[in-house]
């Protein structure tokens, strides 16, 4: 192996991804989402009641103007985890994705497209358990097959129809394959 002046000849390309594993490791214990979404509603029953209240805010309409950004809505940490940042967008649903529910077999017709984007304020990768809690928290139980999760980089997107009461509708996950190189 070539030895370099500028590198330390102690240093191994892999100890940096190990001491970032070992590191997680260390400060995550193992839970599963459905407890995450327990500790949400029991501690952090506001901030749940403040993300429904954006979702429905016109301010969370998808705009075509450049300056728009969704409402940003900063998430106390929960086991462990610590503070995250939600941002929230809907989007009108066009009579061709309509129609692709109808046939999926979905009665109700969509209203909304709901995208709930969880990012780490310092960059670091959102667990996946803990991004998924919040969501769980969010939807009624039996829902939660209707949320489908797009990861892309270090932020966790999941995306949802909903009707005009903002209920979650059954589509299939097709329908977003593409949605995480627009996210």
């Amino acid at each position: 192996m070539k030895k370099h002046k500028n590198i330390p000849t102690s240093m191994n390309p892999r100890s940096i991804s190990q001491a970032r594993q070992a590191a997680q490791a260390k400060r995550a214990p193992l839970v599963d989402a459905a407890t995450v979404a327990n500790e949400v509603l029991f501690a952090h029953s506001d901030t749940v009641d403040a993300l429904n209240s954006i979702m429905r805010h016109p301010r969370s309409l998808n705009r075509d103007i450049a300056n728009w950004r969704p409402p940003i809505k900063q998430l106390p940490g929960v086991i462990d985890h610590g503070d995250l940042t939600a941002s929230i967008s809907r989007f009108r649903v066009g009579p061709r994705a309509i129609s692709r529910i109808h046939g999926y077999g979905e009665r109700r017709k969509p209203a909304y497209l709901i995208r709930l984007r969880i990012t780490d304020p310092a960059g670091l990768e959102v667990r996946p358990e803990i991004a998924e809690g919040w969501v769980r928290a969010l939807i009624p139980p039996h829902t939660a097959t209707a949320v489908h999760e797009i990861s892309s980089g270090q932020a966790t997107t999941f995306v949802w129809m909903v009707d005009r009461d903002y209920q979650p509708l059954r589509s299939p996950s097709s329908m977003f394959a593409g949605l995480n190189q627009a996210a």
